[in-house]
């Protein structure tokens, strides 16, 4: 039977993520192109010219130092293109379609870079993913490169432009450690304005930045390990104590429990809440003056 696999185009718009916190797997966001990126087709074919420093090639390998600050894992194929571009936030990523004369090679695409990956150092994993009525399987990898800066990628089967390839999406984040309170990501977020903390033994902490789907508005989710039960209403404490105001109870779709605050000067919100799931408390963290 013949095979046909969703444009990566549309798989992009649905969930391909952009990460800015290694402590957790990817937070969603859109993948956006520029109108001027370039897309760039190559042949694997070996030339008679020196071999690049990337084995992608001289030109690829510039573009991924630019816009990553470092090479790749390469992928054999018998083809590819790529493309310079930016990610929801802005920020230059690139994007690579790996194509193949067989069905078996490509195929066997998605777990051969992912060996490629885990062996330059990558923590990869592979997860199903659903939106809407789509369910498909990506890989996830990431690595950090220096003391603050990582490189994620995602990769899976799919089309681009009506062919059958393997999609390489590759983002930056920004690494932080998952012992410390994110005071200064949170404060580069509210210009300088900070949230009351959260801190204890034996806390660890995952966050990133977000784009709301419906509004497009960017916000910070922070997630709060080794707090206990009713650690919500002990924070909505700390916060009224602060000068916010804080909304009644509400509950969500799930039955769980979820409060609004703001603070004195209407310029920051919060959203948060305990979620038993995670065991953790959630706190979205908004700029009300964007």
């Amino acid at each position: 039977m013949e095979k046909h696999f969703i444009p990566l185009v549309l798989l992009a718009s649905l969930a391909l993520v952009g990460c800015a916190a290694p402590a957790v797997d990817a937070s969603s966001s859109d993948v956006v192109s520029d109108t001027s990126s370039e897309v760039v087709s190559s042949s694997s074919e070996s030339s008679t010219d020196p071999l690049p420093v990337s084995q992608w090639g001289e030109e690829l390998g510039a573009v991924l130092q630019k816009n990553l600050g470092t090479d790749l894992p390469y992928l054999p194929n018998d083809s590819f293109t790529y493309e310079d571009t930016v990610d929801a936030y802005g920020d230059p990523m690139a994007i690579i379609y790996c194509f193949y004369d067989s069905e078996e090679n490509l195929d066997a695409a998605g777990e051969a870079y992912a060996v490629a990956c885990f062996e330059d150092g990558y923590d990869v994993t592979l997860e199903t993913i659903q939106s809407g009525i789509y369910v498909y399987d990506c890989y996830f990898a990431d690595k950090v490169i220096e003391s603050n800066h990582g490189i994620e990628l995602q990769f899976l089967i799919g089309a681009q432009d009506g062919v059958d390839c393997l999609g390489i999406f590759a983002y930056n984040y920004t690494a932080y450690d998952e012992n410390i309170w994110p005071g200064d990501l949170i404060a580069e977020y509210l210009d300088g304005q900070e949230i009351p903390a959260i801190e204890g033994e034996g806390y660890t902490y995952a966050y990133w930045e977000a784009i709301d789907e419906e509004t497009g508005d960017k916000f910070i989710e922070v997630q709060i390990y080794g707090v206990s039960y009713g650690s919500d209403e002990e924070y909505s404490e700390v916060l009224i104590a602060e000068g916010y105001t804080i909304s009644d109870p509400q509950e969500d779709e799930f039955g769980g429990v979820y409060y609004y605050a703001s603070s004195s000067d209407y310029t920051i919100g919060l959203i948060y809440c305990y979620d038993l799931n995670y065991g953790a408390l959630i706190i979205d963290i908004l700029n009300l003056t964007l």
